[in-house]
């Protein structure tokens, strides 16, 4: 069947030769060649989707195919203006909630596989994704422009349409944020994924994805996005403390708060878990395995763990953090850091969280203990009091409640001595004078200390010299008039090692030797003891 149609331009009808309609595929409205107005040979479109709608005007036609096989338009040259606006027109066309559990293309779908469905039970603090479909169903000759797509939120009381006041869910504060996922980086792009695993239908011919994650920021970078096109933006956004309990949120993206050019065919819509502010409580908190005392290592650092359990009713995913201190029971829990009687952690970097399933997980802090902490064990300074660990769970809602358990810190008697003695030549019959050797003496366990001293005989074969042939003292002397004589038995010195609050602990012991008359000459050596003993 032929038709001759006129179209009327400036007063002048321009024929236009139309050509039989020719289709491969049910419901297909139109498949027409037209002569191009200026002349020449006819041309042809074809399609084979069904539903589809297409129009064109000779060599101004745009052709296409859609990719879903459902209702589809596309409009070429002067038609577009006849059929549809010059003006842009972005449409909210689907939406679809992901879970937070993998990249842009493996997370799961929230809603079993179904777009369009509003998501419920969502507990705060726990990121959710949301994927939205933007569609450009006008065209681009009027306020068309670069567009930044922003995410807002409204509490919904009838309706979604019915919201006159919407946040920018990126603003910070408030009932929603963005959630910085470890799984998506902001500014990615989009791909044009599956609906079974949480992506949105196709509304047009051409697929933009080009910056649309967004977990960190709520706007897009400024995008293009022309008649045919549909744009895909998937954001990460969670529920903060402040939102409603039980309350149902409504989702919509505006040009930077702008929606003039905007109209919602769907709303996304989350509704929160009825529990959504409860604060989680921590159980079961255990000191190294519940050892009954924790044994430092000298002039070093022990690790002392402190494991509990961290327990929340909107399911673990809502723990936002877990503080714990270790601390002298008596200096009381809120102290500040002290090496001697205070350590803190906070962080999964320091309180590292096990991964957790339903609404518990098990966190391990993992202090960095210095060898000169209190001790509390018996015949100690600090007796009667232990060493607390107290566990600090948090969610969106606030800080929960504490566990804590107590053990005994056991005193580390140590002690390090620097450098040997070492006296040269001494002639028999002489003495090393006013030359003293000098030993460093370092406190390096956890209590005051009054050092003592002891010798042996110095040998060289069968030769000897008497360990009373050294002397020493805490500051320099001359052998023949200072000095004080080595023995076997220890001896305290004049020298106090006090247990170390701040810098290190050190003093110095001077050394003298006379050689009696008639001793052979010789290399003699011996060992000289340092022993820690308990301050008074």
């Amino acid at each position: 069947m032929n038709y001759v149609v006129g179209f009327i331009l400036a007063g002048c009808v321009v024929p236009t030769i139309v050509f039989g309609f020719t289709a491969t595929s049910t419901n297909f409205h139109v498949n027409q060649a037209i002569v191009s107005i200026g002349g020449g040979n006819p041309t042809s479109s074809v399609s084979t989707s069904t539903n589809f709608q297409l129009f064109g005007a000779g060599g101004q036609t745009g052709t296409g195919t859609s990719t879903i096989g459902s209702s589809f338009t596309l409009y070429g040259g002067f038609l577009r203006s006849m059929f549809k606006s010059v003006r842009p027109t972005y449409t909210l066309e689907h939406f679809h909630w992901r879970n937070d559990d993998g990249t842009e293309t493996s997370a799961t779908s929230g809603t079993l596989g179904v777009q369009d469905t509003a998501t419920s039970s969502v507990p705060k603090s726990a990121a959710k994704r949301l994927r939205i479909a933007v569609s450009n169903e006008g065209g681009t000759q009027a306020n068309y422009s670069a567009t930044q797509f922003r995410l807002e939120y409204g509490l919904k009381s009838t309706t979604c349409g019915a919201i006159s006041s919407w946040s920018d869910v990126g603003a910070g504060a408030g009932d929603w944020d963005m959630s910085d996922s470890s799984n998506v980086t902001n500014g990615g792009n989009t791909t044009n994924i599956a609906l079974g695993s949480g992506g949105v239908g196709d509304e047009n011919k051409y697929f933009i994805g080009d910056g649309g994650v967004r977990d960190t920021a709520s706007e897009t970078s400024a995008q293009f996005v022309e008649s045919h096109s549909f744009y895909e933006i998937e954001y990460s956004i969670q529920a903060l403390a402040a939102a409603t309990d039980s309350g149902t949120y409504c989702f919509r993206v505006t040009a930077s708060g702008t929606d003039t050019l905007f109209v919602y065919d769907v709303y996304p819509e989350a509704t929160l878990a009825a529990g959504a502010g409860t604060r989680p409580i921590a159980s079961a908190v255990s000191i190294d395995s519940g050892a009954a005392a924790v044994t430092l290592t000298e002039n070093t650092i022990k690790n002392v763990s402190c494991v509990g359990t961290v327990t929340d009713t909107d399911e673990f995913a809502d723990i936002t953090s877990v503080t714990a201190d270790l601390y002298r029971t008596s200096v009381g829990v809120g102290g500040g850091e002290d090496d001697n009687n205070y350590y803190q952690l906070a962080g999964d970097a320091e309180c590292v969280p096990s991964g957790g399933s339903g609404n518990s997980e098990t966190y391990t802090c993992t202090f960095a203990v210095q060898y000169f902490a209190d001790p509390t064990d018996t015949g100690s300074p600090n007796a009667s009091d232990t060493w607390t660990c107290t566990m600090t769970p948090s969610d969106g809602v606030g800080a929960g409640t504490a566990a804590s358990d107590t053990i005994e810190m056991n005193s580390l008697m140590a002690l390090t001595v620097t450098a040997t003695i070492a006296y040269g030549s001494v002639n028999a019959n002489a003495d090393t004078g006013s030359v003293n050797q000098t030993t460093t003496v370092t406190n390096t366990g956890n209590r005051d200390m009054d050092p003592e001293l002891s010798g042996v005989t110095m040998a060289d074969g069968g030769n000897s010299i008497a360990v009373g042939q050294q002397k020493y003292a805490d500051a320099a002397f001359t052998y023949t008039s200072g000095g004080v004589a080595l023995s076997t038995t220890p001896t305290a010195i004049n020298v106090t090692l006090p247990q170390r609050t701040g810098g290190a602990i050190s003093d110095d012991v001077l050394w003298g030797l006379g050689v009696p008359n008639g001793t052979p000459i010789g290399s003699y050596t011996g060992t000289n003891t340092f022993t820690a003993v308990a301050g008074l």
